[in-house]
């Protein structure tokens, strides 16, 4: 790459007098993208690139307040606060918003206090009725789609949780991870575990976890083991011998006989599993 190619394509040309840093200033003010929506602190940071003049700077912006042209962080809060709430949105949003402007954060909480207080808001029934008028029924939205839908507006996760369960459709909301049981194949993941080395009850514990429906699992199980595609038997044995117990011990025994139930085998399989260990040692 060439020194020509590494080279910015615009540069801000600098100014050369009071004049044209005023000039900028008033660019920014009414005419850039950010127009009508400039902090004190923004508006500086941008006429630093234009100067390093600072006396130049703070008589633009001392120019700009005499004429109303620019607000002061009182009122660029007291504004945006008002448009905020009026707009259902809550107190984390306005706080981040204003912070990222450059508004100190114990000015932005004094005026969202003092405008709460002023005008009687109440954010949990702003984002109820926020939540009843924008959603009649909840549809494909998960619960924790919709608490971060509602956070992300700047409300909190206990009252967005509040909302929710206040909404009519409440009862047929469903979370990620009934979503995801609900589209779990019990079949295949009973099978997939159990070539996996568990046993049925370890199977069951888990997919219950998942909040997977089981209902018709051990009849599953013994229909998969009829036709040979699983044996719970065979598996635990193979679990056994992977493991270096010394089963003439009684200590040794029972560490594997334990370690067996924990993989979910009931006593059969365990009993089978080491009686058929014992008899390749011999």
């Amino acid at each position: 790459m060439t020194d020509d190619q590494n080279q910015p394509k615009y540069q801000i040309r600098k100014a050369k007098n009071f004049d044209t840093v005023y000039r900028s200033a008033k660019w920014h003010v009414f005419e850039s993208n950010q127009a009508f929506f400039l902090t004190e602190a923004e508006l500086r940071i941008r006429l630093e690139r234009k100067t390093d003049v600072v006396e130049w700077i703070d008589q633009a912006i001392d120019k700009l307040k005499q004429y109303n042209y620019i607000k002061s962080d009182t009122d660029f809060a007291d504004d945006f606060i008002e448009k905020a709430y009026f707009g259902d949105y809550g107190a984390g949003y306005i706080i981040q918003t204003l912070q990222k402007k450059g508004l100190d954060r114990k000015l932005i909480t004094s005026r969202i206090n003092a405008f709460k207080a002023e005008r009687h808001i109440d954010e949990q029934e702003i984002l109820n009725n926020y939540i009843n008028s924008y959603y009649q029924i909840f549809g494909n939205n998960t619960k924790e789609k919709l608490i971060n839908r509602l956070t992300k507006r700047g409300f909190t996760q206990a009252q967005a949780d509040n909302a929710i369960k206040q909404h009519a459709d409440f009862p047929n909301l469903k979370t990620n991870i009934q979503v995801k049981a609900e589209k779990t194949d019990v079949e295949k993941e009973l099978i997939k575990m159990a070539r996996k080395g568990k046993g049925l009850k370890a199977i069951k514990a888990t997919l219950q976890a998942k909040q997977v429906d089981i209902c018709g699992i051990e009849q599953l199980a013994e229909k998969l083991t009829m036709d040979e595609t699983i044996d719970f038997y065979t598996s635990c044995v193979e679990v056994l011998n992977k493991k270096d117990y010394d089963l003439s011990d009684f200590n040794q025994r029972s560490k594997a006989y334990a370690f067996l139930a924990q993989r979910g085998f009931d006593s059969e399989q365990i009993k089978f599993a080491i009686s058929e260990c014992e008899q390749k040692d011999d």
